[in-house]
């Protein structure tokens, strides 16, 4: 958040037991107050549970508040509440990049976390990709339509493919972020990681933002983040595990516990992105 250097008004959006989401004029994304249970991610000031609760107390006194550089401030009848960050610990969320990357090593650990998930109920119609069962046999028809073309144009470097896929699939889904716009999320911070061109992501922003402002502001959180190669610290380390070493069934475990459906299309869509990389290489 630190290229933000011009004031800005912020509203609340959402409250929730461990974060509360705010917009703020002229951002793309959220901004985000966490309390220390939610995992590590981007546009996010981490608080601990004290100030977190004395937080929720502060914002239902005012709905609205002001964002300046390292500093968010709410002021109602009763006083003013003040986060100051600047000598907070700081936290980095752009993506790796993997290069020199073991192909064999890389589809083995694939296939091992889809043989995980093949044993869990999963609640999202995202399963389809990966040939599993899940979610309701609409949206999954709608997945499997879109999201495969999406992730092609990824891999081959085609621009309006890859803007005509967004338009199919961004919106699209259940949750506070439809699955269509995890799922592009999980591609996009995969594509950032394996295979990044700044030419193709250039070329493809004005049409994707066009694409991105039909769906909820969370979902434009995502999309906007993910565009970026900015994602929660668990995903990150989800993909270095899957790419460097193996995934451990506990860091599944975080995953899933990301959202009621979010952490598995994240998951999902990496490992789309990855089968299909595979494919093209071999």
């Amino acid at each position: 958040m630190e290229r933000f250097t011009d004031r800005s008004k912020i509203n609340v959006f959402s409250i929730h037991d461990q974060v509360i989401n705010f917009t703020a004029d002229s951002w793309p994304h959220l901004l985000m107050i966490a309390g220390p249970e939610l995992e590590k991610g981007p546009c996010t000031v981490g608080l601990n549970n004290s100030e977190f609760i004395k937080l929720k107390k502060a914002v239902t006194l005012t709905g609205c508040g002001w964002f300046d550089p390292f500093s968010i401030a709410l002021s109602f009848s009763e006083g003013r509440y003040l986060i100051n960050w600047r000598e907070g610990k700081k936290y980095c969320f752009a993506p790796v990049r993997i290069n020199d990357l073991d192909y064999a090593r890389l589809a083995e650990n694939a296939g091992s976390c889809r043989r995980i998930l093949q044993d869990i109920n999963i609640p999202t119609a995202s399963a389809v990709l990966l040939g599993l069962p899940g979610g309701d046999d609409y949206f999954r028809d709608k997945i499997l339509s879109s999201f495969p073309p999406l992730v092609e144009a990824l891999l081959t470097g085609l621009e309006q493919e890859f803007v005509a896929s967004c338009r199919k699939i961004i919106g699209m889904g259940r949750g506070s972020t439809p699955t269509g716009d995890d799922l592009v999320h999980g591609a996009l911070v995969a594509y950032h990681c394996f295979n990044y061109d700044l030419l193709f992501l250039d070329k493809i922003f004005a049409g994707f933002n066009k694409a991105a402002a039909k769906t909820n502001p969370m979902g434009r959180h995502m999309l906007e983040t993910g565009r970026m190669g900015l994602t929660p610290e668990v995903f990150q380390k989800f993909i270095l595990a899957l790419a460097c070493s193996r995934a451990e069934p506990a860091s599944l475990q975080r995953m899933q516990n990301i959202g009621s459906s979010t952490g598995y299309d994240l998951m999902i869509g990496l490992l789309y992105f990855v089968s299909q990389m595979i494919r093209n290489t071999s």
